[in-house]
């Protein structure tokens, strides 16, 4: 979900057509699809979250190559520019991972994989391997979502200030694939993509 409430899909596989590496934008005022520029590559099973400069990042998954290998790379879409733009490889290939935005970046769990959980820092555009592991490894359909500070602090005492987690904490599960979601405050106007007829 873009900040000013859109949805960007990209992405996926259609039987018939494969590994596709095609982008829409649902409009929920409209509840109008647009299309987008494609993505460089196709990617299926793929980490997705808005990152804190508002571009949408697509990592890893499954690509559309002759093995179908997981993929370590990444792209960023800007809604403003309208263009996809690399982004650098993740130490570890990953398919069904969690990819949730985190304070300066975004941080990518699990995935068909026992590797070292990895963090993005937009900033430097370099990842890093977190120095320790959650307890028990997530291999597959890993989900992240992040909580708003507010659902993480404690409950305030009659009559006493309610008190602000720390604001970039997340919440992981494995099973079913469910929504993700990467929130911040407020809203702000977008407008991306072109209308399908």
């Amino acid at each position: 979900v873009l900040p000013c409430g859109k949805v960007l899909v990209a992405g996926g596989y259609r039987s018939g057509a494969g590994v596709l590496k095609t982008a829409e934008l649902w409009d929920p005022a409209t509840g109008a699809w647009s299309d987008l520029p494609p993505m460089a590559h196709g990617r299926f099973g793929a980490g997705c979250c808005v990152l804190p400069s508002g571009r949408v990042a697509v990592v890893g998954g499954k690509g559309s190559d002759e093995q179908a290998s997981r993929r370590r790379d990444g792209e960023a879409f800007d809604p403003e520019a309208q263009t996809w733009q690399p982004l650098p490889p993740m130490e570890h290939a990953r398919l069904g991972h969690g990819e949730v935005a985190v304070a300066g970046g975004m941080l990518a769990v699990g995935g068909n994989t026992t590797a070292p959980d990895e963090l993005f820092d937009e900033a430097s555009g370099r990842w890093f391997e977190l120095p320790h592991p959650m307890v028990e490894y997530r291999t597959k359909q890993c989900k992240v979502v992040s909580l708003p500070a507010a659902a993480l602090a404690p409950p305030a005492a009659h009559g006493q200030e309610s008190r602000s987690a720390p604001q970039g904490r997340g919440a992981v599960a494995r099973g079913q694939p469910g929504a993700l979601g990467a929130g911040g405050p407020g809203r702000r106007a977008c407008r991306v993509g072109r209308r399908k007829a």
